[in-house]
């Protein structure tokens, strides 16, 4: 009985042993990870750790590089949907601007690092952008590298990460998804990189957007276009993505010089109604920034499907003319599966000091044949890629990278 009783309490020491694979296996270092924010990313810093089911939760450590004393933090603990695992979320304030901070997972974790943003442009900022991650892990794992050998200072996805649709079923997508980030997202100084992720039609139970939302309430009983409601339609966005969080939409400001507008193409918001209202009031407050870039999933120009589209049609009645007013000059598109960079549009034409919306969302997915005749494309290509935008206080740049590394635009 004695040795029964022995081996049933090592019964969740192996079980975290087998969670991961051995070579990756480090004192204390939990199953998965991921950076990101919610608020300031000059001072602030969001830090999840997610712990296999009946494993010890370890503690985050954290310090300013170059400090001997830890921080310690237990985290709020939060709910992983579907998975045998937990989620434990710390949000980190007070911190100094353009300053790297060591963290680690328990007292003898490897030790890690992130960087805080500046305050203003003294240096370059750089960030890597796309969408539609993860058809296969191998490609996803694959863009990762490419976009990182940039240095980028963090990421954005603009939508479909894991192809989950809101599935129970599809709990394996979000792992593997997860431990392409912990294998791929830490550069080999140990750097480990923050992802702004925005919410696509695949983060969304049933997949796909046409009709799905409106159908939702048309049988939902009043009141619930609201917070829980959401977070049922997408279960994995809302409990593992603590940015853009609820509603579904965020306006997320770097210093006095750049602003990244998230929102949400009609999966768990309406694009008309009180998000473009909320659009409105955001943009008009960030004219006089440098910097100000839309980022969402459904393409306002597609490059694969028709410009007839109802929802592409309904962003350019809602949300087009706003960026016009407001003087953005790119804004960040997905969910075609290709490569596209538009011509300067303004009203409906090509015009010199028009936007020029990039896209279109081919990360880690199976590229899409394009439309290269249509009149507002200056450019696409059938392609997995990434692109990789530098700001300085005088000028923004953007060059566009395959798979496999290969330069295949810039502007």
């Amino acid at each position: 009985m004695q040795n029964i009783l022995r081996f049933s309490r090592l019964i969740p020491f192996l079980a975290c042993l087998l969670a991961f694979p051995l070579a990756s296996l480090t004192a204390a270092e939990p199953a998965g990870f991921f950076l990101t924010w919610k608020d300031d990313p000059c001072t602030t810093m969001v830090v999840d750790w997610h712990v296999e089911e009946g494993c010890p939760v370890p503690e985050l450590q954290y310090r300013r590089k170059g400090s001997r004393e830890w921080t310690s933090a237990k985290g709020t603990e939060g709910t992983f949907p579907y998975a045998k695992r937990r989620l434990f979320r710390e949000e980190l304030h007070g911190l100094e601007a353009d300053t790297a901070y060591e963290f680690r997972f328990g007292g003898e974790g490897r030790v890690l690092h992130f960087q805080t943003m500046p305050k203003s442009l003294a240096r370059p900022l750089r960030f890597a952008i796309g969408g539609d991650t993860m058809h296969k892990p191998e490609w996803l794992e694959n863009m990762n590298r490419a976009a990182i050998s940039h240095r980028p200072d963090f990421v954005v996805l603009g939508g479909d990460l894991a192809y989950e649709n809101g599935e129970a079923k599809n709990v394996k997508n979000v792992i593997e998804w997860f431990d392409g980030y912990k294998n791929t997202m830490v550069t080999p100084q140990g750097r480990v990189i923050p992802v702004i992720a925005v919410i696509g039609n695949h983060e969304v139970r049933g997949g796909f957007v046409n009709g799905v939302l409106a159908n939702y309430l048309r049988d939902a009983s009043p009141g619930m276009d609201n917070d829980k409601f959401r977070a049922e339609l997408a279960p994995y966005f809302y409990a593992l993505f603590a940015c853009p969080g609820q509603p579904g939409y965020r306006v997320l400001d770097f210093g006095d010089y750049l602003s990244l507008v998230l929102l949400d193409s009609n999966h768990t918001n309406f694009i008309a109604g009180e998000q473009s209202a909320w659009l409105d009031k955001t943009l008009s407050k960030r004219k006089t920034r440098p910097h100000v870039f839309p980022v969402y999933h459904v393409p306002a120009y597609p490059s694969v499907r028709s410009f007839e589209d109802p929802l592409p049609a309904l962003i350019r009645e809602n949300w087009v003319p706003l960026f016009e007013k407001s003087g953005v000059r790119m804004a960040f598109e997905n969910h075609d599966h290709a490569f596209k960079r538009t011509k300067p549009l303004r009203a409906g034409k090509v015009d010199e000091s028009g936007i020029v919306y990039l896209g279109d969302g081919a990360w880690g997915v199976e590229p899409r044949e394009t439309h290269p005749t249509s009149w507002y494309l200056e450019k696409s290509a059938s392609v997995r890629h990434c692109m990789v935008v530098t700001l300085d206080a005088q000028k923004r740049s953007v060059e566009v990278f395959d798979e496999n590394d290969q330069k295949i635009d810039s502007f």
